[in-house]
């Protein structure tokens, strides 16, 4: 029996080749992806332009009427906890919990609830590099209205009440020195790796704190 394929694309900006580089390289040996590259359209509002190619890829996924689509920013880096196994395991588990959205990892968010062993829902967070958008959300995103002053993590945190991690996280972001879609990122100098690991020893004192209380 053939393996389960997730459609997935990779938003690139043309002139970022050492980004698709980079993307390219993360699925060459994951079997399991149907990857497409996705020329990324250009804003002069970098969040904008990420949200406005966001916006074509789901309309896509609508159109061809697939259950779900993975959509991945070209600075999506798989960590050590990543197998197709685990991954799957997740796709599934949280779409029978009735999952809007899986993320493979965070670098920031407000409360969590772990549900599962390897699976916690939030109510808000940051960090769209490895965004599963489930089909019964298509609607919701394709008829919001977006403005320039919201990121595309923030929007979603706020028209969906069914979001969830994967934990361990098994996708973090690599830092280039810059970031196309969030200026602040480059002002700050912010080193991506620290959020996400900050953001996941968070989530372990979390799981620690539920495994004393319910043992």
């Amino acid at each position: 029996m053939e393996r389960e394929k997730i459609k997935t694309f990779a938003i690139n900006l043309k002139h970022r080749a050492d980004r698709r580089k980079h993307i390219i390289g993360q699925f060459e040996r994951q079997k399991e992806f149907d990857l497409e590259i996705f020329d990324a359209i250009i804003d002069q509002n970098g969040s904008l332009g990420l949200i406005k190619s966001v916006l074509s890829i789901v309309k896509t996924a609508s159109e061809l009427d697939l259950d779900y689509v993975l959509i991945c920013e070209d600075d999506h880096q798989f960590t050590e906890h990543f197998s197709s196994e685990f991954l799957l395991d997740q796709i599934h588990t949280s779409k029978r919990m009735g999952a809007e959205v899986l993320l493979g990892g965070v670098s920031w968010y407000d409360a969590a609830v772990r549900v599962k062993e390897n699976l916690y829902w939030l109510n808000q967070f940051n960090g769209t590099q490895f965004l599963l958008i489930y089909k019964k959300l298509y609607p919701a995103i394709l008829n919001y209205s977006f403005s320039g002053t919201d990121p595309l993590d923030i929007v979603i945190s706020r028209i969906s009440a069914k979001i969830f991690t994967c934990f361990p996280f098994l996708s973090q972001q690599t830092y280039f020195g810059y970031s196309d879609a969030t200026a602040i990122h480059d002002l700050n100098q912010i080193n991506s790796y620290e959020l996400f690991l900050n953001t996941e020893n968070r989530l372990e004192k979390n799981r620690k704190i539920d495994d004393f209380y319910n043992k």
